[in-house]
């Protein structure tokens, strides 16, 4: 059984038309670009005199899926029918509000399979394709497009359907629904209820099997005018004059309010009280300045509850609305409050990770470097302490007197400061204090080390070198091993045993090499 959606409805008294004549679905146009469009005020407005089981459908243009989800909101719409460039994630967020009609413009038998892409839709609406309009095109398209395929979801036809053509649509596809908007217009936003009693007997008439039509058809067009004019203006403008109908009106949806009565409100028994102003039986009827301005207000009684019904949904938005602002502060706090969390946490982490790399690779590894460690800490130590001072006065000569003849006198013991790098030239003619005569006069090295390795002993060299001393490596042939050497490293020369005595204490206490000794070296 074919269903029937009116599109591009624009004026209440379109919108009665087309429910009281059996049409399941009006559509409403929210984009800008299209001559049908209507704001959310004005239909939410048109929508409030629809009746019961009369589907309303928001049509949307790759408008923003939060602006979309709140005019469904504002105008409480059933389905939304989108037109647009949407994906099927936009599909999935409007879906939580209502249901989706997914637009599929037929330009060739490969646009057809689009439909493969939306699987989030509820039904697919197939309209003719156009380089400059989303829709209203009143061009059909090649129906054979879609002749024996099953796309498992409601298919609904669109693009020029008239009160001429849906019989032949029908036979063909057999639709779920078709939707028809310039068909049964006069002009784009104005729609003609005769064309749209016609669209109505002809789907009607295939219903029942291609036999005749309605045959109540007069009876509802005049049920169709029984809701006046005056009812549509208290409820859109609140009493004031209506706005000037388009020149484009039908004739017939002008003439029928003023032919239709206006339905009286049941009277209450104190409405049944006699007023005072009332003219007793068989009297003259009072003159019209005389007569209650009260007498027949039938319409306004009809909305006497809208005020109080506003009232009480304003303050159920006002209430909402702290509601909203009072969530949205315990959000930010609670943002607030998770973001300094995180700085605590990712602290922790990277105090743990510290540790952890300490732990791992520097304490874990300290005993492989241990002796280097300790080497260089006792190096460093010795330099703070026993770097020579410059201003320290020079060793006192230990020369002889150069008086010939007279008896040498006792030298005194030098104090234990520091030595030279390298003996004076002098102190080898003149023997020191406690030392033989000069004839017979002994020198003496201190020997520090021995190597087999060259390599090891230029390195040790080099870091007695660095404390200031004057150190010389001798190489020595092996007496077992022909043809290999061995290195000796010594420090210093000396022509007194008393210096060279205080030499070897001096050099122990600032490099802490304990194992050197004094080694007397033949001349």
């Amino acid at each position: 059984m074919t269903r029937i959606k009116i599109c591009g409805i624009t004026r209440a008294e379109d919108a009665i038309s087309a429910a009281s004549l059996g049409v399941g679905a009006l559509g409403f146009i929210f984009s800008a670009g299209s001559p049908r469009c209507v704001s959310p005020e004005k239909a939410a407005a048109i929508i409030d005199f629809l009746p019961p089981f009369v589907h309303r459908v928001g049509v949307f243009v790759s408008t923003p899926a939060p602006d979309a989800a709140a005019i469904i909101r504002q105008c409480r719409l059933d389905v939304a029918q989108l037109h647009g460039d949407e994906d099927n994630e936009y599909c999935l967020l409007l879906k939580k509000y209502c249901k989706i009609i997914k637009v599929i413009r037929v330009r060739d038998e490969r646009s057809v399979s689009a439909t493969e892409q939306y699987a989030a839709a509820d039904a697919f609406l197939f309209d003719s394709y156009s380089a400059t309009q989303r829709g209203g095109t009143g061009v059909p398209f090649n129906h054979n497009f879609l002749r024996g395929k099953c796309f498992g979801k409601p298919v609904i036809i669109s693009g020029g359907i008239t009160p001429e053509n849906v019989t032949q649509v029908i036979r063909a596809l057999n639709p779920y629904a078709v939707d028809c908007s310039s068909g049964v217009e006069d002009s784009p936003g104005i729609k003609n209820p005769q064309r749209i009693l016609a669209l109505v007997e002809n789907v009607a008439a295939m219903r029942q099997g291609g036999g005749a039509a309605m045959s109540d058809d007069k009876n509802k067009l005049k049920h169709m005018q029984k809701i006046t004019e005056q009812q549509i203006k208290e409820k859109l403008y609140g009493g004031a004059a209506a706005p000037q109908a388009e020149p484009s009106a039908p004739p017939a949806a002008k003439a029928a309010p003023q032919s239709a009565p206006v339905p009286q409100p049941a009277l209450t028994p104190a409405a049944r009280t006699p007023s005072p102003h009332a003219a007793a039986p068989g009297a003259a009827p009072a003159p019209a300045a005389l007569r209650p301005a009260a007498a027949a207000p039938a319409a306004v009684d009809l909305f006497a509850g809208q005020p109080r019904i506003d009232a009480d949904i304003k303050r159920e938005m006002e209430a909402l609305k702290h509601a909203v602002q009072s969530l949205e502060e315990k959000l930010t706090a609670a943002e607030k409050q998770k973001e300094r969390l995180l700085k605590k946490l990712l602290a922790k982490r990277r105090s743990e990770q510290t540790q952890q790399f300490l732990a791992t690779q520097v304490f874990g590894k300290l005993p492989e470097h241990i002796n280097k460690l300790l080497a260089a800490a006792v190096v460093v130590l010795l330099i703070a302490l026993f770097w020579p001072d410059k201003k320290q006065t020079p060793p006192p000569d230990r020369s002889p007197e150069p008086r010939q003849g007279a008896p040498a006198s006792p030298r005194p013991q030098p104090a234990p400061t520091t030595i030279p790098k390298k003996p004076p030239q002098a102190a080898a003619t003149a023997p020191a204090a406690d030392s033989e005569p000069a004839s017979g006069v002994k020198r003496y090295t201190l020997q520090v080390a021995e190597y087999a390795n060259k390599e090891a002993a230029v390195k040790f060299v080099q870091s007695l070198e660095a404390f200031g001393y004057d150190v010389f490596m001798v190489e020595i042939p092996r007496a077992n091993d022909p043809g290999k050497l061995y290195y000796k490293v010594n420090v210093g020369a000396f022509y007194a045993f008393a210096d060279a005595k205080s030499f070897l204490a001096e050099f122990s206490a600032k490099t802490g090499i304990k194992d050197a000794f004094i080694k007397e070296k033949k001349e």
